[in-house]
């Protein structure tokens, strides 16, 4: 049903249409243009309102929504802080396990078994960071860094909250980490995907110091940036979205370095499959079926190895190359014809 004043606008255009001469009318046509001028621009104004404050709208909704759940989540993080932060993880291990196993070589088969693995793994070591975490803060203060580091009185208390981050960082690091997070990790989840107690020791002797070398590179730096900055309950979701952008990153190095991998040159002969296995295989997460991590190339890169390092070379070898002696040649003898 038009609005009133749709309906009027119509109906003075229809006038206006039918009868161009509207004066024996004995209306002057410019007060109908005006006034139709005068609907129309009324009209959109209207609507640019409605549309503008319906914007507004959805985004303040949206915004509250957002907001309503950050809150309901912090309030189960303090009526239930364990539940919760083992619910966050074991949520987030499934979905970045998810991404890692798209750039595995069985992409069409999803690894539930796997996926499981994890979950169960990482709802347990985040129960753990639950409980450890606070023994770690109260125990590390600074106090081991401070009697090496010498600093003026003054600065003392500033430098100390900073030192006693870098002591939590390192304990999380060199202590649980290798002596409670890899051990429960490679059995657990050898476990689940049905390996015998050789082949778990054997992934793990092959894969620990690789591992272990690449994840210190990114987790120092984040855990001191959540034993520096983060809020207590925040801490362990915030080192879950971590893991899960870790995990991302990973993923999105080894498919690179795959895609790179299956790209050959038309005029090759010869191809080595146990290099392409490499880079197919490469280890993100640790629990690849075919895991295969260079202690010397913690992460995957289109050069890592000799043979892609060679292909390249032959490639730039092989680019026509301008011979500036013959062109100079040629430009002598034009300008000798047109002499």
């Amino acid at each position: 049903m038009p609005t009133p004043l749709i309906s009027r606008i119509l109906c003075l255009q229809a006038i206006f249409i039918a009868f161009p001469n509207v004066s024996s009318f004995g209306i002057p046509p410019t007060i109908i243009h005006d006034t139709v001028t005068t609907g129309i621009s009324t009209f959109l104004d209207q609507s640019s309102n409605i549309l503008s404050s319906s914007s507004t709208q959805v985004a303040n909704t949206l915004g509250n929504d957002a907001s309503n759940i950050l809150s309901l989540y912090k309030e189960c993080l303090i009526s239930n802080p364990l539940q919760t932060k083992m619910i966050t993880g074991g949520t987030i291990a499934v979905i970045g396990d998810s991404i890692a196993q798209r750039t595995s070589q069985d992409v069409e088969k999803y690894d539930k078994k796997r996926a499981v693995s994890f979950m169960l793994f990482d709802m347990c070591y985040r129960a753990v960071q639950h409980l450890s975490f606070p023994v770690i803060v109260e125990q590390c203060r600074g106090q081991f860094l401070g009697s090496i580091v010498h600093t003026n009185v003054n600065t003392v208390q500033d430098i100390t909250y900073y030192l006693g981050a870098i002591e939590q960082t390192l304990a999380s690091q060199l202590i649980i980490v290798p002596f409670f997070y890899y051990p429960v990790f490679f059995t657990l989840t050898g476990f689940i995907q049905g390996l015998t107690k050789e082949q778990a020791i054997e992934r793990a002797q092959t894969t620990f110091i690789p591992l272990m070398k690449r994840n210190l590179l990114f987790w120092l730096p984040v855990q001191f940036v959540q034993f520096s900055f983060i809020d207590e309950n925040l801490q362990i979701p915030f080192l879950s979205v971590c893991g899960l952008a870790w995990t991302f990153i990973l993923s999105v190095m080894a498919g690179s370095t795959k895609s790179f991998g299956k790209t050959n040159d038309d005029n090759a002969e010869i191809e080595d499959e146990s290099t392409s296995t490499v880079i197919e295989e490469y280890c993100i997460t640790g629990a690849e079926e075919c895991c295969n991590i260079d202690g010397d190339h913690l992460f995957p890169g289109v050069f890592e190895t000799g043979l892609q390092q060679e292909e390249f070379d032959n490639k730039i070898n092989n680019m026509p190359q301008l011979d500036f002696d013959a062109q100079e040649e040629a430009t002598e003898e034009k300008n000798v014809v047109l002499r």
